[in-house]
């Protein structure tokens, strides 16, 4: 993503959070880094810590959980899924391992800005 504006336009179009004011868009997009993963990257890794909100701006991950040498699909996340750390919670360290099985943007909301 280029711009503030232009990530903006993409959090107008994501169906997990409708109605949300432009001002409030513009405050996530603005206290959020946004980063490319290109497909076999990996967002995230089993064990570390989780100190971010994710937002899939596009693109698509594959979430594993590897134990005993097995590795077992959990989740998918796709466009506009809202994962990671969320306001409130408890979570601390990842469970699993995010694969990127589509080039993908993703925002980062760190965990100083939640209540």
């Amino acid at each position: 993503m280029s711009n503030i504006a232009e990530v903006v336009e993409k959090l107008k179009d994501n169906p997990n959070i409708p109605n949300a004011p432009e001002e409030q868009l513009r405050w996530l997009a603005e206290h959020s880094t946004c980063q490319f993963f290109p497909k076999g990257d990996i967002i995230f890794h089993a064990g570390e810590s989780t100190d971010n909100m994710i937002i899939m701006i596009e693109g698509k991950a594959e979430v594993y959980l590897e134990q005993n040498g097995d590795k077992r699909l959990l989740s998918t996340i796709s466009k506009n899924d809202i994962t990671g750390l969320l306001p409130y919670s408890r979570l601390d360290k990842a469970m699993a391992t995010g694969y990127v099985k589509e080039d993908a943007h993703v925002m980062k909301l760190h965990r100083d800005h939640m209540p």
